[in-house]
């Protein structure tokens, strides 16, 4: 009996405790000042995406993996931010992100930033729910022309798309929009495309 105390112990140790990829040496204290903004967002209590509580009732994450084909939002949508299940309703969207309106949680409103070429982030996501929560860190390495995507040179799970990217003082600067092939040129003929870039998605236009 004994062990099987311990076993189970262990085992709720492992399914909720974060998994870190690149990020062991990131404080603590930032960490757990963040992770009570993060959700997920899941289908008929199946796991979608992820997402941020903004404060205020509002809700942002990606829409692509819960709109369809026809451009509607799929039914039977949830959001579960500390443990806790919200319905939520649509209070605007762009062409990448959406904000959903929820409940009012007693926490203050994030702040938000820019993201800056070369700065380094960290990107926190919940592509399991409560049985899998990825904490990646990189740096801001790209930039595309209109100033609305970024890229970091973190991996991101599938799942991940949604997930909040904060710089070092805990400003949030983006969300995850999912991840890009790099081309590169070994010889004339031959192209090895190298999964590495993660899409961050500028959050400015859509908050301001």
């Amino acid at each position: 009996m004994k062990i099987l105390k311990v076993l189970l112990i262990f085992s709720l140790v492992i399914i909720f405790s974060p998994l870190l990829i690149n990020a062991e040496s990131i404080s603590p204290d930032l960490i757990n000042s963040l992770w009570k903004y993060c959700g997920e967002v899941a289908v008929g209590g199946i796991p979608q995406g992820s997402g941020i509580y903004l404060g205020d009732g509002k809700f942002l994450t990606c829409k692509h993996p819960i709109i369809k084909e026809d451009g509607t939002l799929i039914e039977n949508l949830s959001i579960m931010i500390q443990g806790r299940l919200y319905t939520p309703e649509i209070l605007s969207s762009n062409e990448d992100l959406i904000i959903f309106g929820l409940e009012k949680i007693k926490i203050p409103e994030i702040p938000f930033a820019e993201p800056v070429l070369g700065e380094e982030v960290i990107s926190i996501g919940m592509p399991g729910g409560v049985w899998l929560r990825i904490i990646v860190r990189g740096i801001i390495s790209g930039r595309e022309i209109d100033g609305k995507i970024y890229y970091a040179d973190f991996t991101s799970a599938p799942g991940m798309s949604g997930a909040p990217v904060f710089n070092m003082k805990g400003q949030l600067v983006g969300v995850v929009g999912g991840a890009r092939a790099i081309p590169i040129r070994i010889e004339d003929t031959i192209v090895q495309y190298v999964w590495r870039l993660s899409i961050v998605l500028s959050v400015k236009e859509i908050l301001e």
